[in-house]
């Protein structure tokens, strides 16, 4: 059980949800409370070494786990700091760079009779890779962990010394989520947001009870990305159901899209969990996910909160607003619709979408963008027409020949017609 620290229970209670802008029905900061809360910081103990979290073991109210991202983790025992510590591990922990180090402690949901408990660190031995241990509690002293229990849980490479969120937390189902960040950098220079083949950039969700030979955890059975070997099938399968097959993602994924989670609760009385994602220089991001929703992407990196990301900066070097308000979200391109005619050949007609507008640097478009894979013949000028796959060099043409497409389909609603203006 995590405790929120008066910061981040500060910050919380400044988010208000005030009238939001019209596209969204996102929190924003400022506006007003509905009736006046007083918020003081009370100094429970102090003398710690970069105390980064605060966790409390289930059904004991009489002491506090304080970590310090060196490698320690501190009791406070009713109300005073004890001399020895509960856990030291500082000689496996690198520290030296300051998103690095012990970032979590978590007890097991029953801590009170298995006395388990978890830490998340980046790993010295490792290149600074994050390490989900298993730790006891010692027989003979409940104030003392057991180092000699140690267990590696998870092992996850780390490509930079940045973003590598931290939180590690017993959901109300009884499986560990863990916050994963993009691996680093800036500007998710991995592209790890939006690739489900990667543990970076998100939450990740585990069961750390039963392990397997060559791991220690085994996967929830109703994790989102979990895609059983099968045959092929192109024919007679929905878009909803093609959308679930994901052969390269890892099963651990819960969640995606996250540039740095270094923090997430769950509400005790829901389940719902909050989750805080560290932003790209201009804006952070407080994410909502309702009980049991599983498979979310949140948009990193293609959108930080809800700006398009990257955003363009004025001249005093702040985003520039005004240059994407009418960017759209959502675009939609011309459809394709193939029909047999004959022996080696096809008709095809683009559709248009109403509405579309094609602007003029994307009236060019290569035919393999398309997905056809036949040649077009120099001689099929008819509209719809294409003839055999042919020769090598009319395979050649193909990335050369580019596609004009009329530019006002509201006002010409024909059929779009395929040409050649290269």
């Amino acid at each position: 059980m995590k405790l929120l620290t008066p910061l981040l229970l500060a910050s919380a209670l400044s988010l208000t949800t005030v009238a939001a802008e019209p596209k969204h029905n996102t929190a924003l900061s400022g506006g007003k409370l509905p009736k006046p809360v007083k918020v003081s910081l009370v100094k429970v103990a102090g003398g710690f070494v970069d105390p980064v979290r605060v966790s409390l073991a289930p059904g004991d109210n009489n002491r506090l786990f304080v970590c310090e991202r060196t490698g320690i983790v501190r009791l406070i025992k009713n109300g005073k700091v004890q001399d020895k510590p509960f856990l030291d591990i500082h000689e496996t922990v690198v520290s030296s760079f300051l998103e690095q180090g012990l970032y979590d402690l978590e007890f097991h949901p029953k801590f009170a009779e298995n006395g388990k408990f978890y830490v998340h660190y980046s790993d010295m031995w490792f290149n600074g890779a994050g390490f989900i241990v298993e730790y006891q509690v010692s027989k003979t002293n409940p104030d003392k962990a057991d180092p000699e229990s140690a267990r590696v849980v998870f092992q996850m490479p780390r490509p930079y010394a940045n973003h590598n969120g931290g939180e590690i937390a017993f959901g109300p189902d009884g499986y560990l989520y863990i916050g994963s960040g993009d691996g680093g950098w800036e500007g998710d220079v991995l592209g790890a947001g939006q690739d489900l083949s990667t543990w970076l950039a998100k939450i990740l969700r585990i069961d750390v009870n039963p392990s397997q030979p060559d791991r220690g955890y085994s996967i929830p059975k109703d994790n989102p990305f979990i895609t059983p070997a099968s045959q092929m099938k192109l024919f007679g399968v929905t878009e909803e159901a093609f959308n679930k097959i994901h052969p390269n993602a890892k099963p651990e994924i819960w969640s995606y899209g996250l540039r740095n989670p270094w923090s997430f609760q769950f509400d005790p009385k829901n389940g719902d969990m909050y989750i805080a994602d560290i932003g790209q220089n201009h804006y952070e991001e407080v994410n909502f996910e309702p009980h049991g929703k599983a498979g979310v992407n949140y948009g990193w990196k293609f959108m930080c909160g809800t700006h398009p990301f990257p955003l363009p900066l004025d001249a005093s070097g702040k985003p520039d607003l005004d240059a994407v308000k009418d960017a759209p979200r959502v675009g939609e391109a011309p459809h394709l619709r193939i029909q047999p005619c004959g022996p080696g050949q096809l008709r095809h007609w683009l559709r248009w979408v109403p509405g579309l507008q094609v602007p003029p640097d994307g009236r060019h478009l290569l035919l393999r963008r398309l997905g056809l894979r036949q040649a077009l013949g120099p001689g099929s000028r008819r509209p719809g027409q294409m003839a055999n796959a042919g020769t090598a060099q009319h395979q050649a043409d193909v990335h050369r020949w580019r596609t004009g497409f009329r530019r006002h389909p509201l006002r010409d609603r024909r059929e779009g017609q395929l040409r050649w203006s290269g």
